[in-house]
C-alpha cells in the first residue's frame, strides 16, 4: 500500500495504560471499537499520541496485533449474519479492506471458523480500490444486457 492509497478519515488511537504501567489491551479494544463506530475509515496505533518510544518492541507488536484483531473482528461481525442465513461460498475483501488483506485474512478466517459451522472462504480482491466500481459496472452491464435481450425476445414474439 502506498501513502497515496490512504484516503478518508484515519485517526490515531491512544494506547491506554494500566495503573501498573502495562498496556491495557481491553481498553485498547474499546478505543478501537469506539472510533470505528464513529464512522472513520481507518485507525492507526503507535503514532501521533506521543507514547510510541515508551513501549518495547514486544509491546508495540502486541499493540498492533490487538488493533488488527479488533478491526478483523468488526469485519467478521458484518459477514456472520449474512453467512448464517445464506449459503455464502466466498467473501471477497476489496477496496481499503483488501489493501490490508495480508494482515486481516488470518484473524477474519479464524473468527468465522469459531463462529460459524460452515464458514465461507475469504479472499482478497486483486482489483484493489477499483473493486466496488468494477463490481457496480459489471452489475449494470449485466442488467442492461438482460433488459435488451428480454425486450428483443418480447418484440420477436409479437
Amino acid at each position: 500500500m502506498k501513502a497515496s492509497d490512504v484516503r478518508g478519515i484515519i485517526v490515531p488511537v491512544v494506547t491506554p495504560i494500566t495503573d501498573d504501567d502495562q498496556v491495557d489491551h481491553e481498553g485498547l479494544r474499546r478505543a478501537v471499537r469506539h472510533v470505528l463506530a464513529g464512522g472513520v475509515h481507518g485507525v492507526f496505533a503507535l503514532g501521533g499520541t506521543g507514547n510510541f518510544p515508551s513501549f518495547t518492541a514486544d509491546e508495540r507488536f502486541a499493540i498492533a496485533r490487538t488493533v488488527v484483531e479488533e478491526v478483523a473482528r468488526r469485519i467478521a461481525l458484518h459477514i456472520v449474519p449474512i453467512a448464517a442465513v445464506a449459503d455464502v461460498g466466498l467473501v471477497v475483501l476489496g477496496g481499503g479492506i483488501g489493501a490490508n488483506g495480508d494482515l486481516l485474512l488470518g484473524p477474519i478466517r479464524g473468527l468465522l471458523e469459531r463462529w460459524l459451522p460452515y464458514p465461507p472462504r475469504v479472499e482478497v480482491s486483486s482489483l484493489g480500490e477499483a473493486a466496488v466500481l468494477t463490481g457496480a459496472l459489471a452489475i449494470g452491464l449485466q442488467t442492461a444486457q438482460d433488459n435488451v435481450f428480454a425486450n428483443r425476445r418480447a418484440v420477436a414474439v409479437l
